[in-house]
Order: structure tokens, then sequence, then C-alpha cells
């Protein structure tokens, strides 16, 4: 079968389990989350130098505490808004407990909360040279998640260019986010196909 002039297909080898940033768990996952659900930062990959993503600007208050302004206008693949609710609510999850970053984080950050819809206050419990860099965690929605704080199934409701349609052992599919505060993507569909044996993927 052909494949759609509007669809990129990628082989990968390892399963992919889930896009939420908070839990994912190798690069594959990491990568596939940031396209779901970016952060009020982001490192570029070239030159390694973060810049704002989500955020409109990071300010110091005090050496242990930083308020971020949220851009304008964002909104979730399901077209709810994006506020500082639910950065405190991704921050607070993880903190809580929630995926392999818990523990680093803790170590790191002592509290997030919500000023106002655009505003979010971060206390740090010492003077952080990473603290710009480390506000690359993914950002999903309070309201689509579950009571527990996670989403079903390994799906996540983020702000990114593309949302997630299907995940299984085989296939993950990706399409455009129609609500997306940047560009929209070149690609309209991206389409991962796991094949573990690496011939099979050559051929």
């Amino acid at each position: 079968r052909r494949t759609p002039a509007d669809t990129l297909v990628v082989l990968i080898d390892t399963p992919i389990t889930t896009v939420d940033p908070r839990l994912s768990r190798n690069n594959y996952e990491s990568k596939l989350a940031r396209l779901v659900a970016p952060g009020l930062t982001a490192v570029d990959t070239v030159d390694l130098v973060p810049r704002l993503e989500l955020a409109e600007a990071v300010e110091a208050v005090d050496p242990v505490t930083f308020v971020v302004t949220l851009r304008p206008g964002l909104r979730f693949s399901d077209g709810s808004p994006l506020t500082a609710v639910d950065v405190a609510f991704t921050y607070r999850t993880i903190l809580g407990g929630l995926g392999p970053f818990a523990r680093s984080l803790a170590e790191k950050l002592a509290g997030v909360d919500a000023l106002d819809a655009r505003r979010a206050r971060f206390r740090l419990h010492r003077p952080l040279a990473t603290f710009f860099t480390d506000l690359d965690m993914g950002i999903v929605s309070m309201r689509a998640a579950g009571l527990d704080g996670v989403f079903a199934g390994g799906d996540a409701v983020g702000a990114g260019p593309y949302r997630l349609v299907t995940l299984g052992d085989t296939r993950l599919t990706l399409v455009a986010n129609p609500h997306y505060h940047g560009a929209a993507p070149q690609l309209p569909r991206l389409d991962l196909r796991i094949v573990r044996d690496a011939t099979a993927r050559i051929l």
C-alpha cells in the first residue's frame, strides 16, 4: 500500500508505551513527548542553548523564586486553554512522586503555584544555574487527565505541534494539532512503526 504524500513513516526498534512527558523512560518516548507536549522552555538540539517555548518570559524575583509568564492564547490539542494551573499541576504531580523524574526534580524544586491564568511561581530549594533549562518538562492538561493525574492508555493532552491518535504495540500515529501556537508542521501525519529486527527495518 502506498504511503500518503502527507505522511512520514519512521521505523524504530523500541516499543512506545506513552507520550506523557512526565512518564517517558527512553529517548524515543522523550522526543515524541516533546512533539505532543512541549515545555515552558526548549533546549536547541544544535547548540544546546535553551529558548522560550510556551513561556513568554521567565523573571527572577529573588535567587530562589521565579515567575514564568505564559504566551497569550495558548491552547491544548483538545481546544481548551492552557493556563498556569496546568503548569502547577504538571510539576506538582511529578513532585508528588509520579514518573522517573520525581526524585531529581524534588531535589531542586520546593513548589509551584499559579498566581493567575498566565503566571506561575516556581520556588527552589537553593539557587540553581540550570533552572532555565530545567523548565523544558512538557506541560499537560489537568482537565483532560484522570483523577489520579494520569492519562489513560499512554496518551497525553499537550499543546505541541502534534497530537496522538493511535498508540499500540506495533504502531503509533501522530497528526498535526490545529491549535498549536507556532507554525503548522510541514508533515500533517507521522506514522511510527515498531520493527525490532534490524534486517527487517533495512528491507
